[in-house]
């Protein structure tokens, strides 16, 4: 029985009525060809709220082997991992105008998370093939103190690091949304072999 991963990007949000991310994710379940993990591909609203109470509830049940959650990110030129979420200081309002309690993700718990994967490893990978300037992926330990930030935690936290973060550019930026889903599809694969695949 095949393992699973759980994929998503979010909904709309100001500025971005189009979400890059979500757009991007649900295209990768057509280009997926590893037989050993099926993808859970779900979009997130940009609500603080629906991550604190529900995102975690929501796959319990699936017990997914990772995480990869995407966002789209306004000063992105390349596809972004992050390997670091914060868990206090988010200084910007969901869609509803609102902030988490506490402006914090997880009470009582450390300042800041760390995905369990080797992210250069996966990023040598991706790019071995490209010229310096035309790299596709490049990695970041600042996920923004925003949604993205706050998932990421979210799923740092509960997984144990068993996460990552993915900031894409804005559609055609330089990527089409087709260019994002097949990079993102190599991360997948990245993020496979290394958690035993």
């Amino acid at each position: 029985m095949a393992q699973k991963i759980v994929l998503t990007g979010f909904g709309p949000f100001r500025g971005h009525e189009i979400n890059a991310s979500w757009e991007s994710a649900k295209l990768v379940p057509d280009l997926w060809k590893n037989d050993k993990f099926e993808l859970v591909v779900e979009e997130i609203p940009v609500q603080y709220e629906f991550v604190q109470t529900k995102m975690t509830e929501k796959w319990a049940d699936l017990k997914p082997a990772f995480y990869v959650h995407v966002g789209v990110s306004h000063i992105a030129e390349k596809v972004t991992l992050e390997t670091l979420g914060h868990n206090k200081s988010y200084n910007s309002p969901d869609v509803d105008g609102k902030f988490p309690s506490n402006n914090c993700c997880v009470d009582d718990a450390c300042e800041e998370l760390r995905t369990m994967l080797d992210v250069e490893q996966i990023i040598n990978n991706i790019n071995c093939d490209c010229l310096e300037n035309e790299s596709k992926v490049c990695i970041s330990c600042d996920a923004g103190h925003y949604l993205c930030d706050f998932v990421f935690y979210k799923s740092l936290h509960s997984s144990q690091g068993k996460s990552l973060f993915i900031h894409v550019p804005p559609l055609n930026k330089p990527f089409s949304k087709e260019e994002l889903a097949a990079i993102i599809v190599q991360v997948l694969e990245e993020v496979c072999k290394q958690i035993g695949c």
